[in-house]
């Protein structure tokens, strides 16, 4: 948070001139506006804070002055992470569970997970690992384009092949 009131009280100047900034402002103040014109203001406040903290961390990253290789380290410590959990969403496809999860959804329910929603992961929902997972998939693409070390083409062709049997 002080980071960020320094930032709004000394803003650097490419972000002054920077028309996805105020586009990225406008959707917060509009989305401020629609909680006050809401039925239930405290429950739209609660559904836009994670919109709200996502464009925080927008800014904050805009200010951070990332150069192209360090956003370059930032996915590719993103697709590293995405290995293990693409390595064990396969495993599990293959019956092969090492975590004690619950066998139900709910204990009120007492119903068993089935099907597809075996393959989870560590997410607990099989959409949330793609949503994850599917991006990265095209920095894993990047990386293993020709190009750059042999040991981050031979990561990122590794990686590729682990996420897309993942999904």
């Amino acid at each position: 948070v002080p980071y960020l009131v320094w930032r709004v009280i000394c803003p650097p100047a490419r972000i002054r001139h920077n028309s996805v900034v105020y586009i990225a402002l406008l959707f917060v103040a509009l989305q401020f506006l629609s909680v006050t014109q809401a039925r239930s203001p405290e429950f739209t406040l609660r559904k836009m804070m994670m919109p709200t903290a996502c464009v925080m961390g927008f800014l904050v990253v805009l200010t951070l002055d990332l150069g192209r290789r360090e956003i370059e380290k930032l996915f590719l410590v993103a697709v590293a992470a995405a290995v293990p959990v693409s390595i064990y969403a396969v495993a599990q496809s293959q019956g092969w569970e090492f975590l004690p999860y619950s066998k139900y959804v709910s204990e009120a329910t007492m119903e068993e997970v089935s099907g597809k929603q075996l393959i989870s992961s560590t997410f607990g929902h099989p959409n949330y690992l793609a949503s994850y997972t599917t991006p990265l998939a095209f920095w894993a693409l990047f990386f293993a384009i020709p190009r750059g070390p042999v040991l981050k083409r031979v990561f990122g062709s590794v990686a590729l092949l682990c996420i897309v049997a993942a999904l």
